[in-house]
Protein backbone atom coordinates (compact mmCIF):
# COMPACT_ATOMS: atom_id res chain seq x y z
CA UNK A 1 0.00 0.00 0.00
CA UNK A 2 1.46 3.41 -0.95
CA UNK A 3 2.28 5.73 1.93
CA UNK A 4 -0.04 8.74 2.35
CA UNK A 5 1.33 11.70 0.37
CA UNK A 6 2.66 14.57 2.44
CA UNK A 7 1.35 17.97 1.36
CA UNK A 8 3.94 20.55 0.35
CA UNK A 9 5.33 22.91 3.05
CA UNK A 10 3.12 25.75 1.76
CA UNK A 11 0.12 23.88 3.19
CA UNK A 12 0.94 25.25 6.65
CA UNK A 13 0.66 28.89 5.51
CA UNK A 14 -2.54 30.97 5.58
CA UNK A 15 -4.87 30.44 2.61
CA UNK A 16 -5.09 33.52 0.39
CA UNK A 17 -8.12 32.40 -1.60
CA UNK A 18 -8.27 28.67 -2.42
CA UNK A 19 -5.84 25.85 -1.69
CA UNK A 20 -6.14 22.71 -3.84
CA UNK A 21 -4.54 19.45 -2.69
CA UNK A 22 -4.32 16.27 -4.75
CA UNK A 23 -4.67 13.27 -2.42
CA UNK A 24 -5.33 10.72 -5.14
CA UNK A 25 -4.97 11.05 -8.92
CA UNK A 26 -4.61 7.44 -10.07
CA UNK A 27 -7.15 5.95 -12.46
CA UNK A 28 -9.18 2.75 -12.11
CA UNK A 29 -7.28 1.15 -9.22
CA UNK A 30 -4.62 1.91 -6.62
CA UNK A 31 -1.13 0.92 -7.74
CA UNK A 32 2.33 0.65 -6.22
CA UNK A 33 5.55 0.94 -8.23
CA UNK A 34 6.81 -2.30 -9.76
CA UNK A 35 10.30 -3.64 -9.09
CA UNK A 36 11.36 -2.32 -12.51
CA UNK A 37 9.94 1.12 -11.63
CA UNK A 38 11.82 1.18 -8.32
CA UNK A 39 15.07 0.10 -9.99
CA UNK A 40 14.75 2.75 -12.70
CA UNK A 41 13.93 5.44 -10.13
CA UNK A 42 16.96 4.44 -8.03
CA UNK A 43 19.19 4.49 -11.12
CA UNK A 44 18.07 8.00 -12.06
CA UNK A 45 18.55 9.29 -8.50
CA UNK A 46 22.07 7.77 -8.46
CA UNK A 47 22.86 9.30 -11.86
CA UNK A 48 21.71 12.79 -10.82
CA UNK A 49 23.59 12.51 -7.51
CA UNK A 50 26.81 11.57 -9.34
CA UNK A 51 26.30 14.39 -11.82
CA UNK A 52 25.91 16.96 -9.03
CA UNK A 53 28.94 15.57 -7.18
CA UNK A 54 31.24 15.58 -10.20
CA UNK A 55 30.15 19.08 -11.19
CA UNK A 56 30.76 20.33 -7.63
CA UNK A 57 34.18 18.66 -7.30
CA UNK A 58 35.26 19.97 -10.72
CA UNK A 59 34.30 23.51 -9.71
CA UNK A 60 36.25 23.17 -6.44
CA UNK A 61 39.31 21.90 -8.30
CA UNK A 62 39.17 24.91 -10.62
CA UNK A 63 39.06 27.21 -7.60
CA UNK A 64 41.90 25.33 -5.90
CA UNK A 65 39.62 24.28 -3.02
CA UNK A 66 39.93 20.51 -3.48
CA UNK A 67 42.82 18.06 -3.13
CA UNK A 68 43.33 14.30 -3.02
CA UNK A 69 43.26 14.50 0.78
CA UNK A 70 39.91 16.31 0.64
CA UNK A 71 38.43 13.59 -1.53
CA UNK A 72 39.76 10.82 0.75
CA UNK A 73 38.12 12.58 3.70
CA UNK A 74 34.74 12.21 1.99
CA UNK A 75 34.93 8.40 2.08
CA UNK A 76 33.89 8.30 5.74
CA UNK A 77 30.16 7.61 6.22
CA UNK A 78 29.46 10.73 8.29
CA UNK A 79 31.41 13.01 5.96
CA UNK A 80 29.77 11.50 2.88
CA UNK A 81 26.31 11.89 4.41
CA UNK A 82 27.03 15.53 5.27
CA UNK A 83 28.34 16.17 1.75
CA UNK A 84 25.23 14.65 0.17
CA UNK A 85 22.97 16.77 2.37
CA UNK A 86 24.95 19.84 1.35
CA UNK A 87 24.45 19.04 -2.34
CA UNK A 88 20.80 18.10 -1.86
CA UNK A 89 19.06 14.86 -2.77
CA UNK A 90 17.48 14.80 -6.24
CA UNK A 91 13.69 14.96 -6.09
CA UNK A 92 12.29 13.11 -9.07
CA UNK A 93 8.55 13.07 -9.87
CA UNK A 94 6.57 10.09 -8.61
CA UNK A 95 3.29 8.89 -10.07
CA UNK A 96 0.69 6.32 -9.14
CA UNK A 97 -0.65 5.66 -5.66
CA UNK A 98 -4.30 6.26 -4.74
CA UNK A 99 -7.44 6.85 -6.77
CA UNK A 100 -9.28 10.15 -7.15
CA UNK A 101 -9.66 12.47 -4.18
CA UNK A 102 -9.09 16.23 -4.45
CA UNK A 103 -9.46 18.74 -1.60
CA UNK A 104 -10.27 22.44 -1.90
CA UNK A 105 -9.91 24.69 1.14
CA UNK A 106 -11.08 28.29 1.08
CA UNK A 107 -9.87 31.38 2.90
CA UNK A 108 -13.24 31.44 4.70
CA UNK A 109 -12.62 28.08 6.35
CA UNK A 110 -14.72 25.76 4.17
CA UNK A 111 -13.42 22.36 3.04
CA UNK A 112 -14.66 20.81 -0.20
CA UNK A 113 -13.80 17.27 -1.28
CA UNK A 114 -14.13 15.95 -4.81
CA UNK A 115 -14.61 12.18 -5.00
CA UNK A 116 -13.95 9.59 -2.31
CA UNK A 117 -11.37 7.33 -3.95
CA UNK A 118 -8.63 5.62 -1.98
CA UNK A 119 -6.86 8.99 -1.66
CA UNK A 120 -9.49 9.73 1.00
CA UNK A 121 -7.48 7.60 3.40
CA UNK A 122 -4.51 9.98 3.25
CA UNK A 123 -6.75 13.07 3.37
CA UNK A 124 -8.56 11.67 6.39
CA UNK A 125 -5.33 10.93 8.24
CA UNK A 126 -4.22 14.53 7.72
CA UNK A 127 -7.63 16.07 8.48
CA UNK A 128 -8.12 14.28 11.79
CA UNK A 129 -4.61 15.24 12.94
CA UNK A 130 -4.67 18.89 11.79
CA UNK A 131 -8.30 20.05 11.84
CA UNK A 132 -8.37 23.56 13.36
CA UNK A 133 -9.63 23.77 16.93
CA UNK A 134 -13.11 25.22 17.21
CA UNK A 135 -13.96 24.86 13.50
CA UNK A 136 -17.05 22.70 12.76
CA UNK A 137 -16.00 19.30 11.47
CA UNK A 138 -18.00 19.63 8.28
CA UNK A 139 -16.97 18.41 4.83
CA UNK A 140 -18.78 19.24 1.60
CA UNK A 141 -18.32 16.26 -0.71
CA UNK A 142 -18.95 16.40 -4.46
CA UNK A 143 -19.20 13.01 -6.13
CA UNK A 144 -18.62 12.65 -9.86
CA UNK A 145 -20.24 9.21 -10.23
CA UNK A 146 -20.71 5.85 -8.53
CA UNK A 147 -17.80 3.76 -9.83
CA UNK A 148 -15.83 1.95 -7.14
CA UNK A 149 -12.49 3.68 -7.74
CA UNK A 150 -14.19 7.01 -6.91
CA UNK A 151 -15.68 5.86 -3.59
CA UNK A 152 -13.45 3.06 -2.28
CA UNK A 153 -11.68 5.23 0.30
CA UNK A 154 -14.58 5.33 2.76
CA UNK A 155 -13.91 2.07 4.66
CA UNK A 156 -10.33 3.23 5.33
CA UNK A 157 -11.07 6.86 6.27
CA UNK A 158 -10.41 7.46 9.96
CA UNK A 159 -12.67 10.52 9.93
CA UNK A 160 -15.63 8.15 9.52
CA UNK A 161 -14.83 6.50 12.84
CA UNK A 162 -13.68 9.41 15.05
CA UNK A 163 -16.17 9.24 17.94
CA UNK A 164 -14.38 11.86 20.04
CA UNK A 165 -15.28 14.67 17.66
CA UNK A 166 -17.43 13.30 14.81
CA UNK A 167 -17.47 14.70 11.28
CA UNK A 168 -20.47 15.60 9.14
CA UNK A 169 -20.29 14.91 5.41
CA UNK A 170 -22.67 16.76 3.08
CA UNK A 171 -22.54 14.61 -0.07
CA UNK A 172 -23.67 16.15 -3.38
CA UNK A 173 -23.85 14.11 -6.56
CA UNK A 174 -25.97 12.32 -9.17
CA UNK A 175 -28.62 9.88 -7.97
CA UNK A 176 -26.63 6.69 -8.79
CA UNK A 177 -23.66 7.92 -6.75
CA UNK A 178 -25.82 8.55 -3.66
CA UNK A 179 -27.69 5.28 -4.22
CA UNK A 180 -24.41 3.35 -4.28
CA UNK A 181 -23.37 4.80 -0.92
CA UNK A 182 -26.77 4.01 0.56
CA UNK A 183 -27.00 0.51 -0.91
CA UNK A 184 -23.52 -0.43 0.33
CA UNK A 185 -23.52 1.35 3.69
CA UNK A 186 -27.00 2.74 4.46
CA UNK A 187 -25.47 6.15 5.16
CA UNK A 188 -28.62 8.12 4.26
CA UNK A 189 -31.52 5.76 4.95
CA UNK A 190 -29.85 4.05 7.92
CA UNK A 191 -31.44 0.81 6.75
CA UNK A 192 -29.88 -2.55 5.93
CA UNK A 193 -29.89 -3.73 2.32
CA UNK A 194 -29.26 -7.05 0.59
CA UNK A 195 -26.01 -5.87 -1.07
CA UNK A 196 -24.35 -4.60 2.09
CA UNK A 197 -21.03 -6.23 3.02
CA UNK A 198 -20.47 -7.50 -0.57
CA UNK A 199 -17.70 -4.93 -1.02
CA UNK A 200 -16.77 -3.91 2.54
CA UNK A 201 -17.38 -5.20 6.07
CA UNK A 202 -18.92 -1.97 7.40
CA UNK A 203 -22.31 -0.25 7.36
CA UNK A 204 -23.91 2.82 8.97
CA UNK A 205 -23.83 1.16 12.41
CA UNK A 206 -20.02 1.16 12.47
CA UNK A 207 -19.40 4.81 11.63
CA UNK A 208 -19.58 7.90 13.81
CA UNK A 209 -19.80 10.41 10.95
CA UNK A 210 -23.14 11.84 9.87
CA UNK A 211 -23.95 11.68 6.15
CA UNK A 212 -26.37 14.13 4.54
CA UNK A 213 -27.19 13.64 0.86
CA UNK A 214 -28.20 16.08 -1.86
CA UNK A 215 -29.06 14.66 -5.25
CA UNK A 216 -28.14 16.83 -8.24
CA UNK A 217 -30.93 16.15 -10.72
CA UNK A 218 -30.16 16.20 -14.42
CA UNK A 219 -32.33 15.94 -17.54
CA UNK A 220 -30.50 12.75 -18.58
CA UNK A 221 -30.97 10.91 -15.27
CA UNK A 222 -31.52 7.26 -16.34
CA UNK A 223 -33.00 6.24 -12.98
CA UNK A 224 -36.60 5.08 -13.01
CA UNK A 225 -38.89 7.14 -10.78
CA UNK A 226 -39.76 5.54 -7.46
CA UNK A 227 -42.94 5.74 -5.43
CA UNK A 228 -40.89 6.11 -2.27
CA UNK A 229 -39.06 9.41 -1.75
CA UNK A 230 -35.28 8.95 -1.52
CA UNK A 231 -33.56 9.47 1.86
CA UNK A 232 -31.81 12.64 0.66
CA UNK A 233 -32.57 16.15 -0.55
CA UNK A 234 -32.60 17.13 -4.23
CA UNK A 235 -31.78 20.18 -6.34
CA UNK A 236 -31.65 20.97 -10.03
CA UNK A 237 -28.29 20.88 -11.82
CA UNK A 238 -28.89 24.45 -13.05
CA UNK A 239 -29.05 25.70 -9.46
CA UNK A 240 -25.47 26.58 -8.32
CA UNK A 241 -24.48 25.42 -4.84
CA UNK A 242 -23.40 28.11 -2.38
CA UNK A 243 -21.08 27.17 0.47
CA UNK A 244 -20.17 30.30 2.40
CA UNK A 245 -18.43 32.58 -0.09
CA UNK A 246 -17.84 29.72 -2.57
CA UNK A 247 -20.01 28.84 -5.56
CA UNK A 248 -19.95 25.30 -6.99
CA UNK A 249 -21.59 24.80 -10.37
CA UNK A 250 -22.18 21.18 -11.46
CA UNK A 251 -22.43 20.15 -15.12
CA UNK A 252 -22.80 16.87 -17.00
CA UNK A 253 -19.93 15.19 -18.83
CA UNK A 254 -19.83 12.08 -21.02
CA UNK A 255 -18.87 8.85 -19.24
CA UNK A 256 -20.57 6.52 -21.72
CA UNK A 257 -23.45 4.68 -19.98
CA UNK A 258 -22.68 6.20 -16.57
CA UNK A 259 -24.12 9.50 -15.42
CA UNK A 260 -21.18 11.68 -14.41
CA UNK A 261 -20.78 15.25 -13.17
CA UNK A 262 -17.95 17.75 -13.23
CA UNK A 263 -17.76 20.85 -11.04
CA UNK A 264 -16.72 24.48 -11.51
CA UNK A 265 -15.60 26.08 -8.24
CA UNK A 266 -15.34 29.83 -7.79
CA UNK A 267 -14.17 31.69 -4.71
CA UNK A 268 -13.61 35.46 -5.00
CA UNK A 269 -11.66 35.92 -8.25
CA UNK A 270 -10.22 32.36 -8.46
CA UNK A 271 -11.70 29.37 -10.29
CA UNK A 272 -11.04 25.63 -10.36
CA UNK A 273 -12.61 22.99 -12.59
CA UNK A 274 -12.74 19.35 -11.48
CA UNK A 275 -13.52 17.24 -14.55
CA UNK A 276 -12.76 13.55 -14.32
CA UNK A 277 -14.07 10.60 -16.37
CA UNK A 278 -15.13 12.63 -19.38
CA UNK A 279 -14.66 11.29 -22.91
CA UNK A 280 -14.49 13.38 -26.03
CA UNK A 281 -15.68 10.57 -28.26
CA UNK A 282 -13.79 9.90 -31.52
CA UNK A 283 -16.55 8.19 -33.49
CA UNK A 284 -17.01 8.03 -37.26
CA UNK A 285 -20.76 8.68 -37.28
CA UNK A 286 -21.70 12.23 -36.20
CA UNK A 287 -25.37 11.17 -35.99
CA UNK A 288 -24.67 8.45 -33.40
CA UNK A 289 -26.57 9.43 -30.22
CA UNK A 290 -23.45 8.66 -28.17
CA UNK A 291 -21.36 10.95 -30.33
CA UNK A 292 -23.95 13.71 -30.00
CA UNK A 293 -24.03 13.34 -26.20
CA UNK A 294 -20.24 13.45 -26.05
CA UNK A 295 -19.99 16.57 -28.21
CA UNK A 296 -22.69 18.31 -26.17
CA UNK A 297 -20.83 17.44 -22.99
CA UNK A 298 -17.55 18.70 -24.47
CA UNK A 299 -19.22 22.03 -25.26
CA UNK A 300 -20.21 22.30 -21.58
CA UNK A 301 -16.67 21.47 -20.46
CA UNK A 302 -15.23 24.16 -22.74
CA UNK A 303 -17.74 26.74 -21.54
CA UNK A 304 -16.91 26.12 -17.88
CA UNK A 305 -13.14 25.97 -18.44
CA UNK A 306 -12.70 29.26 -20.29
CA UNK A 307 -10.20 31.37 -18.36
CA UNK A 308 -10.03 28.94 -15.43
CA UNK A 309 -7.07 29.30 -13.09
CA UNK A 310 -6.71 25.54 -12.54
CA UNK A 311 -8.33 22.53 -14.20
CA UNK A 312 -8.04 18.85 -13.30
CA UNK A 313 -8.82 16.59 -16.27
CA UNK A 314 -8.92 12.86 -16.89
CA UNK A 315 -6.33 11.95 -19.54
CA UNK A 316 -6.00 8.18 -19.37
CA UNK A 317 -4.93 7.45 -22.96
CA UNK A 318 -3.19 8.73 -26.03
CA UNK A 319 -5.34 8.72 -29.16
CA UNK A 320 -3.61 5.69 -30.70
CA UNK A 321 -4.19 3.76 -27.45
CA UNK A 322 -7.82 4.89 -27.32
CA UNK A 323 -8.39 3.70 -30.89
CA UNK A 324 -6.71 0.34 -30.23
CA UNK A 325 -3.72 0.92 -32.50
CA UNK A 326 -1.21 0.65 -29.64
CA UNK A 327 -1.18 -1.07 -26.26
CA UNK A 328 -0.33 0.56 -22.93
CA UNK A 329 2.79 -0.62 -21.16
CA UNK A 330 3.46 -3.27 -23.80
CA UNK A 331 0.00 -4.86 -23.41
CA UNK A 332 -2.30 -5.96 -26.22
CA UNK A 333 -4.02 -3.03 -27.99
CA UNK A 334 -7.68 -2.58 -27.04
CA UNK A 335 -10.24 -0.22 -28.53
CA UNK A 336 -11.40 1.98 -25.63
CA UNK A 337 -14.19 3.97 -27.26
CA UNK A 338 -17.09 4.47 -24.84
CA UNK A 339 -14.98 3.52 -21.83
CA UNK A 340 -15.59 7.10 -20.69
CA UNK A 341 -12.06 8.48 -20.52
CA UNK A 342 -10.14 11.21 -22.31
CA UNK A 343 -7.17 11.33 -24.65
CA UNK A 344 -4.19 13.42 -23.57
CA UNK A 345 -4.13 15.17 -26.97
CA UNK A 346 -7.72 16.35 -26.38
CA UNK A 347 -6.82 17.74 -22.95
CA UNK A 348 -3.90 19.69 -24.42
CA UNK A 349 -6.07 21.15 -27.19
CA UNK A 350 -8.88 22.04 -24.77
CA UNK A 351 -6.50 23.73 -22.35
CA UNK A 352 -5.13 25.93 -25.10
CA UNK A 353 -8.56 26.70 -26.49
CA UNK A 354 -9.86 27.70 -23.05
CA UNK A 355 -6.64 29.43 -21.98
CA UNK A 356 -6.54 27.53 -18.69
CA UNK A 357 -3.64 28.85 -16.64
CA UNK A 358 -2.68 25.51 -15.04
CA UNK A 359 -3.84 22.13 -16.27
CA UNK A 360 -3.25 18.85 -14.42
CA UNK A 361 -3.91 15.51 -16.10
CA UNK A 362 -4.98 12.72 -13.75
CA UNK A 363 -6.72 9.33 -13.80
CA UNK A 364 -3.53 7.74 -15.14
CA UNK A 365 -3.89 4.28 -16.62
CA UNK A 366 -2.60 1.66 -14.14
CA UNK A 367 -0.74 -0.16 -16.94
CA UNK A 368 1.46 2.84 -17.77
CA UNK A 369 4.99 2.43 -16.31
CA UNK A 370 6.48 5.14 -14.08
CA UNK A 371 9.29 6.01 -16.49
CA UNK A 372 6.82 6.46 -19.33
CA UNK A 373 4.75 8.79 -17.15
CA UNK A 374 7.90 10.74 -16.31
CA UNK A 375 8.65 11.15 -20.02
CA UNK A 376 5.06 12.28 -20.73
CA UNK A 377 5.32 14.82 -17.92
CA UNK A 378 8.60 16.18 -19.34
CA UNK A 379 7.01 16.48 -22.79
CA UNK A 380 3.98 18.30 -21.37
CA UNK A 381 6.18 20.77 -19.50
CA UNK A 382 8.20 21.36 -22.67
CA UNK A 383 4.98 22.19 -24.52
CA UNK A 384 4.01 24.54 -21.71
CA UNK A 385 7.13 26.68 -22.08
CA UNK A 386 5.78 28.14 -25.31
CA UNK A 387 2.08 28.02 -24.49
CA UNK A 388 -0.24 30.28 -22.53
CA UNK A 389 -0.81 27.67 -19.83
CA UNK A 390 1.16 25.25 -17.71
CA UNK A 391 0.32 21.57 -18.36
CA UNK A 392 1.58 18.63 -16.29
CA UNK A 393 0.63 15.17 -15.07
CA UNK A 394 -1.09 15.34 -11.70
CA UNK A 395 0.83 13.93 -8.73
CA UNK A 396 -0.51 12.97 -5.32
CA UNK A 397 0.68 15.42 -2.66
CA UNK A 398 0.63 18.46 -4.96
CA UNK A 399 -0.62 21.65 -3.31
CA UNK A 400 -1.78 24.56 -5.49
CA UNK A 401 -2.32 28.03 -4.05
CA UNK A 402 -4.77 30.44 -5.66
Amino acid sequence: MPMPPSPAPEASKPIRNMRITFWGVQGSCTISPSRADVDEYARRVATETLERSIRDIAARLERGECSTQTLRALTGPDALDAYQRQLGIPSLPTFGGDTTCVEVQTAHGDTLLFDLGSGLRAFSHHAVAHWPMGRPRTLHVFASHEHLDHRNGLPFASLCFDRTNPFTLHVHGPRPALAALDDRYGFFSRELSTVMHYDDPIDFRNVSATFIGTEIRTPSDPSAPSADPPPWNARDINDPIRIGQTTVTPFEVYHARTQCLAYHVRHADASFVFCTDHELRHGDDPSDPRQIRSMEAEARVVAHCKGADVAYFDGQYFLEEYEGRKGIGGNTPVNRMDWGHSCIEDVIERSGQCRVRRTYIGHHDPERPWDERRKIDEDLRSISRDAHSHIALARAGTVIEL
